[in-house]
């Protein structure tokens, strides 16, 4: 048995980074949103922010562009939800990122059923949804897929697709789709992170102390964006195809928004860690100016 060993010293680690997790530092303040262009992630939880962080990272730190984490629920929780706060602050200050609550305990209620069960309820989240996207005129905005196997994730897919088309936007926008309870299958995106950016994810994702304790879920992140790599060379550059030099990869839908509807990508691509991930935008956006 060869690989036996290289197994066993996988489980030595995730045993040991396990036994060595700590609180994070006392970080309560919120970056503060200032005047770069803006690409605002739509979060259906506390945690989902860092775990698809890998464009978003990569945006915040290449691009000149600020990331503002848009949290919709502070999970189902009431109780919970102060605590969850918090270390939602201090993970989005690990990643750079700026935080914009739609209120300040974050929306109930956001899955399929409430969509068609309580259309007012809906409708009214939907115009503080698009009242925040026309404010901040984002360059790009970032949400989970329409089948990404959560109900809240698929929620906020409709949440978000709902307010765009109550929004009035005159510009081409981005759009990137992203995954993490059911994988896609029409994803056209792959991200390389480096090992310092799997770093700094799971170091956002540990900042969700209650979470990680009782599932520590941080630490196959890494093991998930091996994964992401491996589909993603064949999803992405055709089954059968050499597999791409990425070790740890994240995957999405990237289309644009022409102001009335979803304008579908047919190309396929990667961005290595050596190449740009300004040039992922639409054109307005993507050159320097």
């Amino acid at each position: 048995m060869k690989f036996l060993d290289y197994v066993s010293r996988y489980a030595r680690l995730i045993d040991e980074a396990t036994a060595s997790l700590t609180e994070p530092g006392a970080q309560s303040q919120s970056i503060e949103i200032d005047n770069r262009p803006k690409i605002l992630l739509f979060a259906p939880h506390p945690d989902d922010e860092a775990i698809i962080g890998g464009l978003p990272l990569r945006l915040s730190l290449e691009s000149g562009f600020q990331v503002i984490n848009v949290p919709v629920t502070l999970g189902s929780d009431v109780s919970q939800r102060p605590r969850r706060k918090l270390e939602l602050t201090q993970a989005c200050r690990c990643l750079g990122f700026a935080l914009q609550p739609l209120q300040d305990d974050g929306f109930s209620d956001i899955n399929p059923l409430a969509r068609i069960n309580d259309e007012a309820a809906w409708a009214d989240k939907v115009l503080q949804v698009s009242k925040l996207i026309a404010s901040f005129t984002p360059c790009a905005i970032i949400f989970p897929h329409d089948n990404d196997g959560h109900p809240t994730h698929i929620g906020v897919h409709h949440l978000v697709m709902d307010a765009l088309h109550a929004t009035d936007i005159d510009y081409n926008l981005t759009l990137f789709q992203t995954e993490f309870w059911h994988p896609m299958t029409d994803a056209n995106l792959m991200i390389e992170s480096s090992e310092a950016q799997v770093a700094q994810l799971i170091e956002a994702i540990a900042c969700h102390m209650g979470e990680v304790q009782r599932n520590p879920y941080h630490l196959s992140q890494p093991s998930w964006m091996i994964d992401n790599a491996r589909r993603g060379s064949e999803l992405i550059h055709g089954f059968g195809e050499a597999s791409q030099p990425f070790r740890f990869a994240t995957l999405y839908k990237r289309s644009h928004w022409n102001g009335t509807g979803e304008i579908q990508l047919a190309e396929h691509a990667s961005c290595a860690n050596d190449e740009s991930v300004k040039i992922l935008l639409s054109d307005e956006f993507s050159m320097d100016k």
